[in-house]
């Protein structure tokens, strides 16, 4: 869920491999690697995610 300024909020389905634009605007994220989900969560618990850490943001480099 994208939660902007207004009092709505609507789901938006991005497909994205910026790993720090998707932490900035997103609540809520599901990763998936091969076609499978890996995880699911805030981007704070994804980018905890050891399996996450794996395929997608490296070990040694800063996250976003």
């Amino acid at each position: 869920m994208v939660n902007s300024q207004y009092s709505w909020s609507f789901p938006v389905f991005l497909v994205e491999h910026d790993m720090r634009m998707v932490m900035a605007v997103s609540d809520r994220v599901a990763v998936l690697n091969q076609g499978k989900i890996i995880a699911q969560g805030t981007p704070e618990e994804i980018q905890r995610n050891p399996e996450v850490i794996r395929a997608y943001l490296g070990y040694g480099v800063k996250r976003a």
